[in-house]
Formats: C-alpha cells, structure tokens, sequence
C-alpha cells in the first residue's frame, strides 16, 4: 500500500517492485476508476511471455522457455503458437533446476530432447514470481523484467490501455487457464 499511495501522490499507473536482492517482481497497476491490481507471479510470467514472444509490437523472440511444475501452463500455448520454440515445463520448484537445465544445454549442448544454447533464452519464470531473462545470471532476477514491463505499459498508457487489459486479451486469445 506506501508504494500504491506514492505512485498516487506522483500520478503513476504501475509498480514495479523487488525483494531486497531483486530476484523476485511485484507488479501493481493502476485501473481506470484508481483502484489497484495486483499481478500473481503466474500472470507476470503470461505477460512476459506473450510480449517477448507473440505481440506483433514487442520482440517477437523465438527460443527456450522454462518453467515448473506449478507455473501456469499458458506458456505452453504461447511457445505452441509462436513456433521454432521449445519449452521445458517439467522442473521441480526452484530456480536451481532452471539452472541446471542451462548448464547441461552449454556443457553437452541438449536438455533432453532439446538442442539449443543458453544463449536462446527467452523466459524462465516460476509462480512465486521468479523470473530469468538473462541466461547467464542463472537465478531469478527482476531487473530485465521491470524494464520490459515499463516499456509494455509506457506503450499501453499510450494507447489508453493498462497491463490488466492487456493480460486479458491473452486470456481471450489463448483461453483462460487456472493459476
């Protein structure tokens, strides 16, 4: 809540927030009649990953997506629809076992069935709002994802939408799926 009434006080529309050691993202966006929305760690990894992947304005990135037993599973519908993509959504709980999918995939150059380098990363994310864009760091961190997160609603705001319409549309494109 100090966060929400400071971003009132300076006529912000969105949080970003971390923990101490900026592993973990907290997502709050404003809403047109003021009040606050509060993104789950499951519907930050779909924004993220829909914007990295499918927004005909983002990156449009082909590449690895990774995630655990408890992480949604809209990604899977995000890598399916993107194509030349793979995903791994089998892994334990813990950012150690999305490591260590990296380290075989640059020691022996596969994981499983899959060959790619670490470098293909696209999005690594866990339902306790841990995210990875960045291959080498190897643990969760929010920093790349709070600046993609700022450009998606720097554009939204622009066009008189938010973060929550925009997740919405995912749902209406691709389903809705439990969390």
């Amino acid at each position: 809540v100090p966060a929400q009434v400071f971003a009132d006080a300076q006529g912000a529309g969105i949080v970003l927030s971390s923990d101490p050691d900026a592993d973990r993202i907290g997502v709050e966006v404003k809403l047109a009649d003021g009040s606050w929305y509060h993104f789950n760690g499951n519907q930050i990894a779909a924004t993220l990953c829909y914007f990295l992947m499918l927004d005909p304005d983002g990156p449009q990135r082909r590449g690895l997506v990774l995630e655990t037993l408890v992480t949604t599973k809209i990604l899977q519908k995000i890598v399916e629809k993107a194509g030349e993509s793979w995903l791994v959504d089998d892994l334990l709980v813990g950012f150690k076992y999305v490591a260590d999918v990296l380290k075989k995939l640059e020691t022996e150059g596969c994981y499983k069935q899959i060959r790619c380098s670490p470098g293909q990363l696209v999005l690594a994310a866990e339902e306790s709002h841990g995210v990875l864009l960045v291959p080498t760091i190897r643990d969760k961190d929010a920093s790349p994802a709070c600046m993609y997160l700022a450009a998606l609603y720097q554009r939204l705001a622009q066009q008189g939408h938010n973060l929550l319409d925009y997740y919405i549309h995912i749902l209406e494109e691709l389903g809705g799926y439990a969390e």
